[in-house]
């Protein structure tokens, strides 16, 4: 709700869980900008977030979306999302 308060767009990822979990698995070894350490194999605990996702978070970010009365963007792919950017150019 913060950070929707102080947004005109919203571009919601949701992504099918076997993406969700392959893209988890080909970040693995990698240095990432984002975090200050590699992962080498896949937490257990955060595989598990994952595969709750759409049951736990998702519902409570629709319930928060359903007030915002801006733009809404959703895709449910990386490619949709790269479609979309291109779109804009």
């Amino acid at each position: 709700p913060v950070r929707l308060a102080h947004c005109d767009t919203v571009f919601f990822f949701d992504i099918p869980l076997e993406l969700c979990i392959e893209g988890a698995k080909s970040r693995l070894g990698k240095e990432r900008v984002d975090m200050p350490w590699v992962d080498d194999e896949l937490d257990p605990e955060f595989l598990q977030w994952i595969i709750d996702f759409s049951r736990d978070v998702i519902p409570e970010i629709e319930h928060h979306l359903r007030d915002f009365d801006k733009t809404v963007v959703r895709f449910h792919s990386r490619e949709e999302a790269d479609e979309f950017i291109e779109s804009l150019k």
